[in-house]
Formats: structure tokens, C-alpha cells, sequence
């Protein structure tokens, strides 16, 4: 997935979706969609969008308390470049790999469910004397929310 995107527009959406004082934005996932020339982004039961040069459509799941601030350093800019992929983000001339950041991306749209809720594996999920994932702190294992029945 890859778009480009008004830096001044993307950070009043994320502003919005992070203006209510109620909710902890370290336990929320974003749900970052860019598709049919749009980016649409979905938090807290609130939804933000505007349109967008998207390049690769796709739609991803992050943790919100990660993007605002990546965001905001890129002050002086007037657009940014923001690509996603397998191995991770990309923003600016930033990049960082899933190591670092909970990602989850689907490629095509028409299959990306609306939410996305990230979790710690079970005990049981892992044999004993089984060697640990390492790399990844993937409790990006998805637990799947309902599956969506409307098109965007």
C-alpha cells in the first residue's frame, strides 16, 4: 500500500480520532485504508477521511500512540509519501520494520476486516521447549473481529 498524502490534512484526522480525553490511545488500533483515491482512517468507534494520490491501495492496522508523533516530525513538510508493506513502514525518508511496530496489512481491501484487535499469544499457543519468536513481537496475531458485510 502507498499513497501520498497533505501532512496538514492526515494530522487533522489523526487529531480527531484522538481528541477524546476518555479513551487510552495506547490500547487503540488504527485502521488505515487508502482506496479509490481516499484515506480512510477508523479509531474509537470514529471515523476520519480525505482524499489522497494513493498509488497502491491496501488497508492496515496499527497502534495509533505509534503514527501521531512519526507524523509530527515531519513539520516542515507539505506532503508525505507513506508506504506500508510486509516488512514494515515507511514515512518520509523514516523507516521502520515490524520489529518495532505491530503492523498488519492487507493487501487487497475487499478482504481487510473493520477492526483488528492485537493480542498476546495464549500459553498454550507456544510448546513447551518450542523456541520463542524472537524478531517479531507479533501478538500481531490477529483475533478477528466480525467480518465485514459492506463494500467501501
Amino acid at each position: 500500500m502507498k499513497f501520498i498524502i497533505e501532512k496538514k490534512a492526515l494530522t487533522r484526522m489523526l487529531r480527531v480520532l484522538g481528541s477524546d480525553p476518555t479513551k487510552k490511545a495506547h490500547d487503540s488500533v488504527l485502521r488505515l485504508a487508502a482506496q479509490d483515491g481516499q484515506i480512510i482512517l477508523h479509531a474509537y468507534e470514529t471515523e476520519a477521511g480525505c482524499e489522497a494520490l494513493v498509488l497502491e491501495e491496501g488497508v492496515c492496522f496499527f497502534r495509533i500512540d505509534q503514527f501521531l508523533p512519526l507524523v509530527r516530525t515531519y513539520a516542515g513538510e507539505k506532503n508525505l509519501t507513506i508506504e506500508v508493506t510486509p516488512d514494515g513502514i515507511q514515512i518520509g525518508n523514516t523507516k521502520i520494520g515490524r520489529g518495532h511496530w505491530e503492523i498488519s496489512l492487507f493487501q487487497n481491501p475487499q478482504i481487510a476486516p473493520l477492526r483488528l484487535t492485537f493480542t498476546q499469544p495464549s500459553p498454550e499457543a507456544v510448546e513447551p521447549g518450542e523456541p520463542v519468536q524472537a524478531e517479531l513481537p507479533l501478538w500481531a496475531w490477529a483475533k478477528r473481529v466480525p467480518e465485514r458485510t459492506d463494500k467501501i
